[in-house]
């Protein structure tokens, strides 16, 4: 009987490494092509996090799955926001790799964030608004900036010392970056990211410029929402899934509930390319929203990344 191989374990460093900003837009953008095999998150709330567990089946036969913690709880509010792991198990449940969850999720998320703007925000789109100052923030300025020429990149965050800290790494790294409040943030932006743990919007509708691009990822639970109720009833509205919108996307669910809008208000899902695509040719002047609200799948195409460039390196 062959021995088994040992399972692959990459830190945060080594996860980042195997997911390349052009391979990774590319392969999130089209995650939903095929039909994902995956329940429903399971999310257990914790005294200010929760704990989310998103397993699915991988090609090929085996089983991925991430557990997350998600939120500071009663820790220090510099704490990371996320952090925990993913694991490949072989067909037998065999554990095959180990990768870090938080860098896997935030390049995953501002990826398929990124291959939205790259649909739906303006050619020239240059003004980033950038809510949150964690992992997640600082992932979706990368992602964005591969497919758009950001000239003007303004952030918010509620804590002033880790707003400051995030600022001054960005702008070493290149990036032209200054910490403002939300109103300036989002006025003149031409894409607004929200990606916070917030329950209740954190920028007004009066401030979303037309033509201007939103997107939401920060919340993935029925109870909130990042972004006014309004923006989202004078958007037109991509999701990953019509299904995980509707079963856990605050932004979508509570005017819905309102009577704001209705499930048709959903414009497309992820995978339509074609629709989307003509979107924005059509109706140049349309506040665009893509609400994210995460699935395995985009895990399963991450990593399915992750093991070519492995195969690469090798």
């Amino acid at each position: 009987m062959p021995s088994q191989a040992a399972p692959i374990v990459l830190s945060a460093d080594g996860t980042r490494e195997l997911l390349p900003w052009p391979a990774l837009i590319d392969a999130v953008g089209r995650a939903f092509d095929r039909s994902p095999d995956a329940p429903q998150r399971l999310v257990l709330p914790d005294e200010g996090r929760d704990w989310v567990v998103m397993p699915g089946l991988a090609p090929g036969g085996g089983l991925v799955c991430k557990v997350l913690c998600v939120g500071h709880g009663n820790g220090p509010a510099n704490a990371p926001t996320i952090g925990g792991v993913v694991v490949l198990l072989d067909a037998d449940g065999q554990l095959v790799a180990l990768l870090d969850g938080a860098t896997l999720t935030a390049r995953r998320t501002a990826a398929v964030a990124a291959y939205a703007t790259e649909l739906l925000a303006r050619p020239d789109a240059s003004v980033l608004a950038v809510f949150g100052a964690g992992v997640l923030a600082e992932s979706h300025i990368e992602a964005i900036a591969a497919v758009r020429p950001l000239e003007e990149i303004r952030v918010v965050g509620r804590s002033p010392e880790r707003l400051q800290t995030f600022c001054r790494r960005l702008t070493e790294r290149g990036f032209d970056v200054d910490a403002t409040d939300a109103r300036s943030a989002v006025r003149g932006a031409s894409i607004v990211v929200a990606a916070t743990t917030s329950t209740t919007p954190v920028f007004a509708d009066e401030d979303v410029g037309l033509g201007t691009h939103v997107n939401a990822i920060g919340s993935y639970r029925p109870q909130r929402a990042e972004v006014p109720a309004a923006t989202v009833a004078r958007a037109r509205v991509v999701v990953e899934t019509r299904e995980s919108a509707w079963s856990e996307a605050g932004d979508l669910i509570q005017p819905r509930d309102a009577g704001l809008i209705g499930e048709d208000h959903v414009w497309a899902e992820i995978r339509e390319h074609d629709r989307i695509a003509a979107l924005r040719a059509a109706e140049p002047d349309a506040i665009t929203l893509f609400k994210s609200v995460g699935h395995v799948a985009l895990d399963i195409a991450a990593l399915e990344v992750a093991r070519a460039n492995l195969h690469v390196a090798a």
